[in-house]
């Protein structure tokens, strides 16, 4: 749901990933993460921030799959 109704219509002009539609400025990741769209994201963001917690994290940069990869071209991860 987050993809059909929050990714894919947020990117659809520019056809790139969210993360790229943030900005220019590069953002590597902290941690990547691959989510199960079986569970709720919801709770995934409760696991992050409590991954975070636990780590004492003041900042912390979070790549999920979904966000960070482009969904109009899935394609260009072949090979990766």
């Amino acid at each position: 749901a987050v993809c059909t109704y929050f990714v894919y219509p947020l990117t659809c002009m520019f056809q790139c990933s969210y993360v790229e539609s943030l900005g220019e400025e590069k953002s590597p990741p902290t941690w990547m993460v691959s989510h199960w769209w079986g569970c709720p994201f919801a709770q995934t963001v409760k696991m992050l921030q409590f991954h975070a917690a636990v780590r004492c994290f003041t900042q912390a940069s979070f790549w999920i799959c979904t966000l960070a990869n482009n969904q109009h071209n899935l394609e260009e991860l072949q090979g990766a």
